[in-house]
């Protein structure tokens, strides 16, 4: 399959969430998509981070052509996370006083932030304009990690997904470690599998 279809699929099924959480806000209210927006954007981005551990460990390279439209997923619901929260609270200023008081929200500000510049240039025509400095900028998703991290693990109501996502995103983290690229890199899973058969 042609890596601009297996984006644009994957893209389309990550939309299909979006008449659901439309027709719940109609309901209810922005408070009711605020969290289900903040767990798809979860969901998305350690989706996005999970692609090159799973590649170093199976070798399918189709693996690493999931991460832009996913890293576009994770901030369009990360963004609409945010934007329920400030339309739930009211004003700008409720916003930015509850946002103030309490860390995990400060942490998860940041991460979308961080996001921004990262999503708007997921595209070619940034990458042939930024050249080698578009790789240098993906780094940042890095730290994007760690905040989602701090924002995960400070919320006021710790639910075992959340623990679950945060340890995927550690994972992944130590597997991109130098010392295990370079195990992974002399025996990956897939020669492992075909040396047991």
């Amino acid at each position: 399959m042609k890596n601009w279809i297996l984006r644009y699929w994957l893209l389309m099924l990550g939309l299909l969430p979006l008449p659901v959480l439309a027709f719940r806000a109609y309901q209810g209210g922005a408070f009711e998509i605020m969290n289900p927006a903040g767990t798809l954007s979860t969901l998305a981005f350690v989706g996005c981070m999970s692609c090159t551990p799973l590649y170093l460990l199976i070798r399918q390279a189709w693996l690493l052509k999931l991460k832009r439209p996913l890293g576009v997923l994770a901030f369009g619901y990360g963004a609409l996370h945010l934007l329920a929260y400030a339309v739930d609270l009211g004003t700008i200023q409720d916003s930015v006083n509850e946002t103030l008081h309490k860390p995990s929200y400060l942490w998860g500000l940041a991460a979308l932030l961080v996001m921004l510049p990262l999503a708007l240039t997921s595209n070619k025509a940034a990458m042939k304009l930024l050249k080698r400095n578009w790789k240098r900028l993906q780094q940042a998703s890095y730290a994007v990690v760690g905040l989602l991290i701090a924002h995960l693990l400070l919320l006021p109501h710790i639910k075992v997904e959340y623990q679950l996502f945060a340890l995927i995103l550690l994972a992944g983290l130590l597997m991109r470690l130098p010392p295990m690229r370079r195990l992974l890199n002399q025996r990956p899973l897939t020669f492992k599998l075909l040396n047991r058969n």
